[in-house]
């Protein structure tokens, strides 16, 4: 360092300070960022959370699947709760109709029981009554399911 009647002192190699644009450095002739580097932010970022509880065995499924997959937790879920085909629950009309349903299976079972201490013959027209009603149950139930798709 020399030192000048003014009592300013110069110094030779790099200056202290440079101008640069704010948030950047100027070491030399290269100019760097003040950027800490890691992950670019997204431009999806996910602002909402939803909490869900499971219990052990829910867990352990969520787990399961999750690694079967290759994916974490909760990318697991977001996509299963996102892509997944949910089925709606029965409505009270469809509940009926397997009512119905079961009604009319038992009835043919007892009729089978019934033709084979009787004898078949006898029994024919009453079993044919009862496939009639199981076959309207079954065309119900189908035309009821083709309108929930």
């Amino acid at each position: 360092m020399l030192g000048n009647p003014d009592g300013a002192r110069l110094c030779f190699g790099a200056p202290k300070t440079a101008l640069a644009p704010d948030g950047h450095t100027l070491i030399g002739t290269v100019m760097t960022t003040n950027n800490k580097g890691g992950r670019p932010l997204s431009p999806h970022k996910k602002n909402h959370r939803i909490n869900v509880r499971f219990d052990e065995q829910e867990y352990r499924m969520v787990l399961r699947n999750a690694g079967m997959a290759n994916m974490k937790k909760s990318e697991w879920v977001r996509k299963s709760a996102i892509v997944k085909k949910i089925t709606p629950r029965y409505t009270p009309e469809q509940l009926k109709v397997f009512r119905d349903f079961t009604g009319a299976a038992n009835n043919l079972n007892q009729l089978t029981k019934k033709a084979h201490q009787i004898g078949l013959s006898q029994m024919a027209h009453e079993c044919q009554n009862t496939i009639n009603h199981i076959n309207r149950c079954v065309n119900k139930l189908l035309e009821h399911g083709g309108e929930n798709h």
